[in-house]
């Protein structure tokens, strides 16, 4: 997988706890990013993804005010 660069987490603020995680389905491998409670972190996770980059993309995303 390359690089992932995850930014600290949205709603804990861990910079440490978030990862990104595969898991092998019926027909491809999927990537979720999750703070990691084992990890001290606070469990948020985005959904599946289909491609490492698009679960990065989903994971690094913040709203503007």
């Amino acid at each position: 997988m390359g690089e992932t660069n995850l930014k600290p987490c949205p709603f804990c603020g861990s910079d440490t706890a978030p990862g990104l995680w595969d898991m092998k389905s019926y027909r491809s491998i999927l990537y979720q990013v999750t703070c990691s409670v084992g990890a001290d972190g606070c469990g948020c996770e985005t959904g599946w993804r289909v491609y490492a980059e698009t679960a990065v993309k989903a994971w690094n995303r913040r709203t503007t005010k």
